[in-house]
């Protein structure tokens, strides 16, 4: 997911970078009965592991967003230079997470069989459909002539990222969903973590997965810098990574 980000990181300053597998996800071992803060407290013992314990820059998205909000709280007020959260929510979700009819809907249909999950590439065509607008990716990149769509590249991406690693299994993935249920801080937290760091919170209004309004409600309580991509669905790092990357280097991690 972060390969585009690493490389434009590692390639332009002299970034230590980490990014890891959570708990029942990629190569991590799989596991139940976890919450957003044992995700959050096993990043911070991983940051202790590397003798990361000042001015980290801390970059997260969806689930991660919220994992990160945790880890801020949980923090001492140096830890923590400043920190992105891309497309997340404070609450969990049956409050202001729930997402729009229209994924439901597709989620429904899909679990039901109406929409084939059967090999890959229906498995992919159907993330692409929940995480981008359908008209970016009817659209011809504009970065390059090998694509005749943006659907065609991010097949082909998401294969080629996904190369060599473990596929998530239903129970790993039911095993987040619990965990998710569950996040929520309230509004003297999301106040407190404004006051430990900088916080700049990316938001892709056509987010068909998690509510732009949850990153309003964010800006909200932290106070943080609202940053919005009004074209942008879920994955915004990617469907905008020139300006998401350029926005991160000249704005974030300063």
């Amino acid at each position: 997911m972060w390969n585009l980000a690493v490389s434009f990181l590692v390639g332009t300053r002299s970034f230590q970078v980490c990014v890891f597998d959570g708990r029942s996800v990629g190569d991590s071992t799989e596991c139940t009965g976890f919450s957003i803060k044992d995700l959050a407290n096993d990043a911070l013992l991983l940051l202790d592991h590397l003798g990361w314990s000042d001015n980290v820059y801390l970059v997260a998205y969806s689930l991660g967003g919220m994992v990160a909000q945790n880890m801020v709280l949980m923090a001492p007020h140096n830890r923590f230079r400043s920190v992105a959260l891309i497309n997340t929510a404070a609450k969990g979700w049956f409050t202001r997470w729930f997402p729009p009819l229209n994924t439901l809907w597709k989620f429904l249909l899909a679990g039901l069989g109406f929409i084939p999950l059967k090999t890959t590439t229906d498995l992919i065509s159907f993330m692409l459909s929940t995480t981008f607008p359908k008209k970016w990716l009817a659209q011809k990149p504009t970065w390059t002539n090998e694509f005749l769509t943006n659907h065609e590249f991010m097949t082909k991406y998401v294969i080629a990222r996904s190369a060599g690693k473990t596929r998530q299994t239903s129970k790993g993935r039911a095993a987040q969903s619990a965990a998710v249920w569950t996040h929520g801080l309230t509004v003297k937290e999301l106040k407190s973590i404004g006051t430990k760091t900088k916080l700049f919170i990316f938001s892709g209004r056509k987010d068909e997965m998690i509510r732009a309004s949850n990153s309003d409600y964010l800006v909200k309580y932290t106070g943080g810098t609202s940053i919005r991509y009004e074209d942008c669905g879920h994955a915004l790092f990617e469907q905008e990574f020139e300006r998401f990357h350029k926005q991160l280097l000249e704005e974030v991690l300063i």
